[in-house]
Protein backbone atom coordinates (compact mmCIF):
# COMPACT_ATOMS: atom_id res chain seq x y z
CA UNK A 1 0.00 0.00 0.00
CA UNK A 2 1.20 3.42 -1.01
CA UNK A 3 2.00 6.13 1.30
CA UNK A 4 1.46 9.76 0.30
CA UNK A 5 2.73 12.33 2.67
CA UNK A 6 1.85 14.77 1.05
CA UNK A 7 -1.22 16.24 -1.08
CA UNK A 8 -1.10 19.17 -3.46
CA UNK A 9 -4.38 21.81 -4.36
CA UNK A 10 -3.84 23.43 -7.79
CA UNK A 11 -5.66 26.86 -8.64
CA UNK A 12 -5.28 28.11 -11.93
CA UNK A 13 -7.10 31.35 -13.52
CA UNK A 14 -7.12 32.60 -17.25
CA UNK A 15 -7.20 36.08 -18.30
CA UNK A 16 -11.16 37.17 -18.72
CA UNK A 17 -10.45 38.80 -21.87
CA UNK A 18 -10.14 34.92 -23.95
CA UNK A 19 -12.79 34.31 -26.45
CA UNK A 20 -14.56 30.65 -25.22
CA UNK A 21 -12.70 29.03 -27.78
CA UNK A 22 -9.56 30.34 -27.07
CA UNK A 23 -10.13 29.53 -23.06
CA UNK A 24 -11.11 26.20 -24.33
CA UNK A 25 -7.86 25.70 -26.06
CA UNK A 26 -5.71 27.50 -23.16
CA UNK A 27 -7.64 25.30 -20.78
CA UNK A 28 -6.61 22.09 -23.01
CA UNK A 29 -2.83 22.83 -23.30
CA UNK A 30 -2.76 23.33 -19.54
CA UNK A 31 -4.29 20.80 -18.23
CA UNK A 32 -1.85 18.38 -21.14
CA UNK A 33 0.96 20.44 -19.16
CA UNK A 34 -0.08 19.80 -15.85
CA UNK A 35 -0.57 16.52 -15.97
CA UNK A 36 2.99 15.85 -17.83
CA UNK A 37 4.70 18.15 -15.71
CA UNK A 38 2.62 16.47 -12.08
CA UNK A 39 3.26 12.93 -13.76
CA UNK A 40 6.99 14.17 -13.82
CA UNK A 41 7.80 14.96 -10.34
CA UNK A 42 6.13 11.80 -9.04
CA UNK A 43 2.55 13.08 -8.52
CA UNK A 44 -0.58 10.17 -8.24
CA UNK A 45 -4.11 10.69 -8.20
CA UNK A 46 -4.07 13.82 -10.20
CA UNK A 47 -7.14 14.89 -10.47
CA UNK A 48 -8.65 17.91 -12.57
CA UNK A 49 -11.87 19.79 -12.84
CA UNK A 50 -12.51 23.00 -14.62
CA UNK A 51 -14.73 25.42 -13.47
CA UNK A 52 -15.62 28.49 -15.39
CA UNK A 53 -12.89 30.64 -16.07
CA UNK A 54 -10.35 28.69 -13.79
CA UNK A 55 -8.83 24.98 -13.28
CA UNK A 56 -8.82 23.03 -9.81
CA UNK A 57 -6.48 20.40 -9.77
CA UNK A 58 -5.76 17.85 -6.82
CA UNK A 59 -2.78 15.47 -6.34
CA UNK A 60 -0.44 13.34 -4.32
CA UNK A 61 3.09 12.58 -3.62
CA UNK A 62 5.21 10.69 -1.65
CA UNK A 63 6.72 13.49 0.30
CA UNK A 64 6.89 16.79 1.36
CA UNK A 65 9.68 17.63 -1.10
CA UNK A 66 10.30 21.32 -1.39
CA UNK A 67 12.94 20.88 -3.80
CA UNK A 68 10.83 19.13 -6.21
CA UNK A 69 8.16 21.40 -6.03
CA UNK A 70 10.57 24.38 -6.94
CA UNK A 71 11.09 22.29 -10.44
CA UNK A 72 7.74 21.57 -10.75
CA UNK A 73 7.42 25.46 -10.45
CA UNK A 74 9.95 25.79 -12.92
CA UNK A 75 8.78 23.52 -15.49
CA UNK A 76 5.26 25.37 -15.61
CA UNK A 77 5.95 28.75 -15.44
CA UNK A 78 8.55 28.35 -18.77
CA UNK A 79 5.59 26.90 -20.27
CA UNK A 80 2.22 28.61 -19.05
CA UNK A 81 1.93 31.33 -21.21
CA UNK A 82 0.57 34.88 -21.13
CA UNK A 83 -2.50 35.45 -19.70
CA UNK A 84 -2.26 32.55 -17.15
CA UNK A 85 -1.78 32.35 -13.50
CA UNK A 86 -2.05 29.61 -11.22
CA UNK A 87 -1.35 29.18 -7.32
CA UNK A 88 -0.17 26.00 -5.95
CA UNK A 89 -0.66 24.55 -2.54
CA UNK A 90 1.30 21.83 -1.00
CA UNK A 91 -0.07 20.41 2.96
CA UNK A 92 2.35 17.75 4.78
CA UNK A 93 -0.15 14.84 5.71
CA UNK A 94 1.09 15.45 9.30
CA UNK A 95 0.71 19.34 9.13
CA UNK A 96 3.68 20.25 9.87
CA UNK A 97 4.25 22.35 6.91
CA UNK A 98 2.78 24.22 4.24
CA UNK A 99 3.60 25.47 1.20
CA UNK A 100 2.04 27.60 -1.24
CA UNK A 101 3.47 28.53 -4.69
CA UNK A 102 2.42 31.73 -6.92
CA UNK A 103 2.92 31.19 -11.00
CA UNK A 104 2.44 33.78 -13.93
CA UNK A 105 3.98 36.49 -16.10
CA UNK A 106 6.94 34.81 -16.07
CA UNK A 107 8.38 33.71 -12.64
CA UNK A 108 7.08 32.23 -9.48
CA UNK A 109 7.36 33.02 -5.59
CA UNK A 110 7.37 30.63 -2.78
CA UNK A 111 5.87 30.93 0.71
CA UNK A 112 6.42 27.70 3.37
CA UNK A 113 5.19 28.31 6.89
CA UNK A 114 6.00 25.77 9.76
CA UNK A 115 2.48 25.22 11.42
CA UNK A 116 3.09 24.31 15.60
CA UNK A 117 1.86 21.20 16.91
CA UNK A 118 -1.02 22.03 19.04
CA UNK A 119 0.74 22.05 21.66
CA UNK A 120 3.22 24.90 20.31
CA UNK A 121 0.28 26.87 19.64
CA UNK A 122 -1.19 27.15 22.65
CA UNK A 123 1.03 27.65 24.62
CA UNK A 124 2.08 30.91 22.62
CA UNK A 125 4.07 29.87 20.11
CA UNK A 126 3.48 31.79 16.76
CA UNK A 127 3.41 30.21 13.05
CA UNK A 128 7.19 31.11 11.46
CA UNK A 129 6.54 32.36 7.49
CA UNK A 130 10.12 31.56 4.84
CA UNK A 131 10.09 35.01 3.05
CA UNK A 132 11.39 33.51 -0.02
CA UNK A 133 12.24 35.67 -3.08
CA UNK A 134 10.27 35.58 -6.29
CA UNK A 135 12.56 33.28 -8.45
CA UNK A 136 12.80 34.52 -12.31
CA UNK A 137 13.45 31.99 -14.82
CA UNK A 138 16.76 30.20 -14.97
CA UNK A 139 18.61 30.81 -17.88
CA UNK A 140 20.61 27.06 -17.68
CA UNK A 141 17.29 25.53 -18.28
CA UNK A 142 14.80 22.81 -16.58
CA UNK A 143 15.80 20.47 -13.71
CA UNK A 144 14.34 17.22 -13.25
CA UNK A 145 12.66 16.30 -10.23
CA UNK A 146 15.17 14.50 -8.28
CA UNK A 147 17.77 15.81 -9.68
CA UNK A 148 20.12 18.27 -8.06
CA UNK A 149 19.19 21.81 -8.32
CA UNK A 150 20.57 24.63 -10.12
CA UNK A 151 22.31 27.34 -8.57
CA UNK A 152 19.17 28.94 -8.59
CA UNK A 153 16.68 27.47 -6.50
CA UNK A 154 19.46 25.84 -3.95
CA UNK A 155 20.15 29.90 -2.71
CA UNK A 156 16.62 30.08 -1.48
CA UNK A 157 16.80 30.31 2.57
CA UNK A 158 15.23 27.31 3.76
CA UNK A 159 14.32 29.06 7.30
CA UNK A 160 14.44 32.70 8.83
CA UNK A 161 17.23 33.15 10.91
CA UNK A 162 15.59 33.15 14.41
CA UNK A 163 14.03 36.50 15.87
CA UNK A 164 15.54 38.38 18.73
CA UNK A 165 15.14 36.07 21.88
CA UNK A 166 14.16 32.97 19.75
CA UNK A 167 16.65 30.12 20.21
CA UNK A 168 18.28 28.60 17.03
CA UNK A 169 16.42 25.36 15.47
CA UNK A 170 18.48 22.38 15.99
Amino acid sequence: MAIFRCSMFGHIVYDDKLTYQELLDTEARVTALMQNALEECGAQHIDFAPEADALLMECLFSDMDRAAHRVLCDTVIRQLGPGVLARFLFVDRRMDDIAFYFLGRGKWQEQAFSVPTPREALSGRVVRQERNPILPLHPQGLVACGETMNAATESVPKALPPQDGEKKPA
